[in-house]
């Protein structure tokens, strides 16, 4: 179900890039930032580094969107979760990358996020 809304949401930022185009202008109206899995260890921390860098010149014609998988490997847990500080971090580090970004921001949530679809997910 995830791979499909993602496929849904990028064809629906290809179908305004095309009607961008079909207006006729060559200028650029608006930059969007897709990432997914930023909370996965093994690559975000480059990743995001990347997209942090790219923000720089961005400016306010452009949305960076976050698309799931923010925390691995089941979400935030409560105060009491052992893990919660390793977490919270995985989050402080994805909102410290938007900290001075001029754009907008979107944080969809993802199977991880919600403690891998169970009930106790946050």
């Amino acid at each position: 179900m995830k791979v499909i809304r993602k496929v849904l949401l990028i064809i629906g930022l290809l179908a305004i890039f095309e009607l961008v185009q079909a207006q006729g202008t060559s200028e650029l109206v608006h930059s969007i930032f897709l990432i997914g899995d930023a909370g996965e260890p093994k690559y975000a921390p480059e990743n995001l580094k990347v997209l942090k860098n790219k923000l720089v010149d961005a400016g306010q014609n452009s949305s960076v969107i976050f698309l799931g998988d923010n925390i691995y490997p089941k979400g935030l847990g409560d105060d009491e979760d052992p893990d919660r500080a390793e977490q919270e971090k995985k989050l402080v580090d994805q909102l410290n990358v938007v900290k001075n970004y001029e754009g907008r921001t979107f944080v969809i949530p993802g199977n991880h996020d919600w403690a891998k679809g169970k009930g106790e997910g946050w």
